[in-house]
Protein backbone atom coordinates (compact mmCIF):
# COMPACT_ATOMS: atom_id res chain seq x y z
CA UNK A 1 0.00 0.00 0.00
CA UNK A 2 1.66 3.51 -0.89
CA UNK A 3 1.85 5.90 1.58
CA UNK A 4 3.10 9.56 0.92
CA UNK A 5 3.67 12.37 3.32
CA UNK A 6 2.09 15.98 1.84
CA UNK A 7 2.33 19.73 3.70
CA UNK A 8 -0.64 22.22 3.28
CA UNK A 9 -1.50 25.41 4.99
CA UNK A 10 -4.48 23.77 6.00
CA UNK A 11 -5.97 20.18 6.65
CA UNK A 12 -8.33 20.69 3.68
CA UNK A 13 -5.23 21.69 1.45
CA UNK A 14 -3.02 18.56 2.55
CA UNK A 15 -5.82 16.67 1.77
CA UNK A 16 -6.63 17.85 -1.80
CA UNK A 17 -2.64 17.59 -2.37
CA UNK A 18 -2.71 14.01 -1.34
CA UNK A 19 -5.98 12.80 -3.26
CA UNK A 20 -4.26 14.30 -6.73
CA UNK A 21 -1.17 13.26 -5.74
CA UNK A 22 -2.51 9.50 -5.02
CA UNK A 23 -4.40 9.71 -8.40
CA UNK A 24 -7.81 9.37 -6.54
CA UNK A 25 -10.98 11.32 -4.90
CA UNK A 26 -10.56 12.91 -1.59
CA UNK A 27 -13.29 10.64 0.08
CA UNK A 28 -10.80 7.84 -0.77
CA UNK A 29 -8.30 9.36 1.18
CA UNK A 30 -7.25 8.21 4.18
CA UNK A 31 -4.94 9.78 6.50
CA UNK A 32 -3.40 10.76 9.85
CA UNK A 33 -1.56 13.95 11.30
CA UNK A 34 1.77 13.95 11.77
CA UNK A 35 2.54 17.63 12.34
CA UNK A 36 0.83 20.56 13.07
CA UNK A 37 2.04 24.60 13.22
CA UNK A 38 0.49 27.33 13.85
CA UNK A 39 2.03 30.82 13.27
CA UNK A 40 3.61 33.04 15.79
CA UNK A 41 0.29 34.42 18.23
CA UNK A 42 -1.84 32.05 15.71
CA UNK A 43 -1.53 34.98 12.53
CA UNK A 44 2.20 35.79 12.39
CA UNK A 45 3.87 33.19 10.10
CA UNK A 46 3.32 30.58 8.31
CA UNK A 47 0.83 27.70 9.38
CA UNK A 48 0.47 24.09 8.63
CA UNK A 49 -0.49 20.70 8.49
CA UNK A 50 1.30 17.41 7.81
CA UNK A 51 -0.35 14.82 7.10
CA UNK A 52 0.57 10.40 6.15
CA UNK A 53 -2.30 9.97 3.50
CA UNK A 54 -3.00 6.65 1.64
CA UNK A 55 -5.62 4.61 0.43
CA UNK A 56 -7.39 1.65 1.61
CA UNK A 57 -7.75 -1.31 -0.83
CA UNK A 58 -11.43 -1.75 -1.99
CA UNK A 59 -12.44 -4.97 -0.33
CA UNK A 60 -13.90 -6.60 -4.09
CA UNK A 61 -10.51 -6.00 -5.28
CA UNK A 62 -8.28 -7.18 -2.31
CA UNK A 63 -10.94 -10.40 -2.17
CA UNK A 64 -11.05 -11.55 -5.65
CA UNK A 65 -7.05 -11.10 -5.72
CA UNK A 66 -6.92 -13.42 -2.80
CA UNK A 67 -9.38 -15.62 -4.19
CA UNK A 68 -7.70 -16.27 -7.59
CA UNK A 69 -4.76 -17.18 -6.27
CA UNK A 70 -6.52 -19.59 -3.63
CA UNK A 71 -8.65 -21.14 -6.53
CA UNK A 72 -5.94 -21.82 -9.01
CA UNK A 73 -3.71 -23.50 -6.06
CA UNK A 74 -6.64 -25.92 -5.28
CA UNK A 75 -7.25 -26.93 -9.24
CA UNK A 76 -10.71 -25.36 -9.05
CA UNK A 77 -11.85 -24.02 -12.51
CA UNK A 78 -13.98 -21.09 -11.29
CA UNK A 79 -13.80 -17.04 -11.39
CA UNK A 80 -14.66 -14.79 -8.75
CA UNK A 81 -16.85 -12.00 -8.84
CA UNK A 82 -17.11 -9.20 -6.33
CA UNK A 83 -19.79 -6.66 -5.94
CA UNK A 84 -20.22 -4.29 -2.81
CA UNK A 85 -23.23 -4.15 -1.07
CA UNK A 86 -25.41 -1.32 -0.20
CA UNK A 87 -24.68 -2.28 3.47
CA UNK A 88 -20.59 -1.58 2.90
CA UNK A 89 -19.80 -4.82 2.38
CA UNK A 90 -18.75 -7.43 -0.38
CA UNK A 91 -20.33 -10.20 -2.02
CA UNK A 92 -18.60 -12.68 -3.94
CA UNK A 93 -19.75 -15.22 -6.49
CA UNK A 94 -17.96 -18.17 -7.58
CA UNK A 95 -18.70 -18.62 -11.43
CA UNK A 96 -17.71 -21.82 -13.77
CA UNK A 97 -17.80 -25.00 -14.23
CA UNK A 98 -15.87 -25.85 -11.05
CA UNK A 99 -18.14 -23.89 -8.71
CA UNK A 100 -19.83 -27.10 -7.80
CA UNK A 101 -16.81 -28.60 -6.53
CA UNK A 102 -16.10 -25.75 -3.84
CA UNK A 103 -19.29 -26.11 -2.09
CA UNK A 104 -18.07 -29.02 -0.44
CA UNK A 105 -20.48 -30.66 1.77
CA UNK A 106 -23.53 -28.86 3.07
CA UNK A 107 -21.15 -26.09 2.31
CA UNK A 108 -18.34 -26.84 4.61
CA UNK A 109 -15.32 -25.63 2.02
CA UNK A 110 -17.27 -22.83 1.15
CA UNK A 111 -17.52 -21.91 4.54
CA UNK A 112 -13.74 -22.61 4.75
CA UNK A 113 -12.54 -20.37 1.68
CA UNK A 114 -15.39 -17.47 3.30
CA UNK A 115 -13.39 -17.68 6.88
CA UNK A 116 -9.85 -17.24 4.71
CA UNK A 117 -11.35 -14.37 2.66
CA UNK A 118 -12.79 -12.45 5.34
CA UNK A 119 -9.54 -12.49 7.49
CA UNK A 120 -7.70 -11.41 4.36
CA UNK A 121 -10.31 -8.98 3.30
CA UNK A 122 -10.13 -7.26 6.91
CA UNK A 123 -6.45 -7.50 8.06
CA UNK A 124 -5.58 -4.21 8.97
CA UNK A 125 -9.20 -2.22 7.92
CA UNK A 126 -10.36 1.03 9.96
CA UNK A 127 -13.87 -0.09 9.41
CA UNK A 128 -15.01 -4.05 9.00
CA UNK A 129 -16.48 -5.08 5.60
CA UNK A 130 -18.56 -7.62 5.98
CA UNK A 131 -17.58 -10.79 3.31
CA UNK A 132 -20.18 -13.26 2.11
CA UNK A 133 -18.86 -16.05 -0.47
CA UNK A 134 -21.34 -18.10 -2.81
CA UNK A 135 -20.71 -20.46 -5.35
CA UNK A 136 -24.30 -21.32 -7.88
CA UNK A 137 -26.76 -19.54 -5.35
CA UNK A 138 -26.25 -21.92 -2.63
CA UNK A 139 -26.40 -19.65 0.18
CA UNK A 140 -30.06 -19.17 -0.78
CA UNK A 141 -31.03 -22.64 -1.32
CA UNK A 142 -29.25 -23.67 1.63
CA UNK A 143 -31.43 -20.89 3.89
CA UNK A 144 -34.31 -22.66 2.21
CA UNK A 145 -34.01 -26.34 2.94
CA UNK A 146 -32.80 -25.38 6.48
CA UNK A 147 -36.06 -23.48 6.77
CA UNK A 148 -37.90 -26.31 5.14
CA UNK A 149 -36.42 -28.67 7.48
CA UNK A 150 -37.18 -26.53 10.65
CA UNK A 151 -41.13 -26.30 9.65
CA UNK A 152 -41.23 -30.51 9.17
CA UNK A 153 -39.51 -30.71 12.23
CA UNK A 154 -41.72 -28.50 14.42
CA UNK A 155 -44.76 -30.56 12.88
CA UNK A 156 -43.69 -34.02 13.97
CA UNK A 157 -42.49 -31.92 17.40
CA UNK A 158 -46.26 -31.51 17.94
CA UNK A 159 -46.99 -34.84 17.53
CA UNK A 160 -45.40 -35.40 20.92
CA UNK A 161 -41.65 -36.31 19.98
CA UNK A 162 -38.47 -33.68 20.08
CA UNK A 163 -36.97 -33.88 16.69
CA UNK A 164 -33.15 -33.29 16.84
CA UNK A 165 -31.68 -31.95 13.41
CA UNK A 166 -27.76 -31.58 13.05
CA UNK A 167 -24.79 -31.18 13.50
CA UNK A 168 -25.05 -27.76 12.40
CA UNK A 169 -22.56 -24.87 11.84
CA UNK A 170 -23.65 -21.53 14.13
CA UNK A 171 -25.16 -19.98 11.09
CA UNK A 172 -27.48 -22.58 10.10
CA UNK A 173 -28.65 -23.28 13.37
CA UNK A 174 -29.74 -19.51 13.84
CA UNK A 175 -31.82 -20.11 10.99
CA UNK A 176 -33.17 -22.87 12.55
CA UNK A 177 -33.93 -20.87 15.82
CA UNK A 178 -35.14 -17.68 13.66
CA UNK A 179 -37.43 -19.75 11.20
CA UNK A 180 -39.45 -21.33 14.46
CA UNK A 181 -39.00 -18.61 16.98
CA UNK A 182 -42.73 -17.21 15.95
CA UNK A 183 -44.04 -20.81 15.11
CA UNK A 184 -47.13 -21.32 18.09
CA UNK A 185 -46.51 -24.66 19.76
CA UNK A 186 -42.91 -25.66 19.49
CA UNK A 187 -39.67 -24.30 21.11
CA UNK A 188 -35.89 -24.91 20.36
CA UNK A 189 -32.30 -25.52 21.87
CA UNK A 190 -29.13 -26.00 20.89
CA UNK A 191 -27.41 -29.48 22.73
CA UNK A 192 -23.71 -30.69 21.86
CA UNK A 193 -20.55 -29.40 21.81
CA UNK A 194 -18.13 -27.86 18.64
CA UNK A 195 -18.74 -29.59 15.31
CA UNK A 196 -21.58 -32.19 16.40
CA UNK A 197 -23.84 -29.37 17.95
CA UNK A 198 -27.60 -29.69 16.77
CA UNK A 199 -31.15 -27.96 17.41
CA UNK A 200 -33.55 -29.61 19.33
CA UNK A 201 -37.60 -28.96 18.64
CA UNK A 202 -39.87 -29.61 21.12
CA UNK A 203 -43.49 -29.50 21.60
CA UNK A 204 -44.13 -26.68 24.07
CA UNK A 205 -45.81 -29.14 26.54
CA UNK A 206 -43.07 -31.37 26.88
CA UNK A 207 -41.28 -28.89 28.06
CA UNK A 208 -43.68 -27.15 30.35
CA UNK A 209 -42.47 -24.45 32.57
CA UNK A 210 -38.62 -24.71 31.32
CA UNK A 211 -40.23 -23.03 28.18
CA UNK A 212 -40.38 -19.28 29.52
CA UNK A 213 -36.90 -19.41 30.30
CA UNK A 214 -35.67 -22.21 27.47
CA UNK A 215 -37.31 -21.31 24.66
CA UNK A 216 -35.74 -18.62 22.31
CA UNK A 217 -33.51 -17.96 25.09
CA UNK A 218 -30.37 -16.82 25.30
CA UNK A 219 -29.27 -20.10 26.59
CA UNK A 220 -30.69 -22.00 24.34
CA UNK A 221 -28.94 -20.61 20.91
CA UNK A 222 -25.83 -20.79 19.35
Amino acid sequence: MRRIEVEGKTLDEALERAARELGTSRDDVRYEVLERSRGLLGFLGRSSVTIRAWVEPKGEEIATRFLEGLLHRGGWECTPVAKPTAEGGIVVELEGAGAKEVIGREGEVLDAIQYLVDKVVNRGRSERCKVVVDAQGFRAGREEELRRRALAAARRAREGKPVIIGPLNARDRRTIHLTLKEEPGVTTRSIGDGPMRRVVVSAEETRGREKTTASHGRESRG
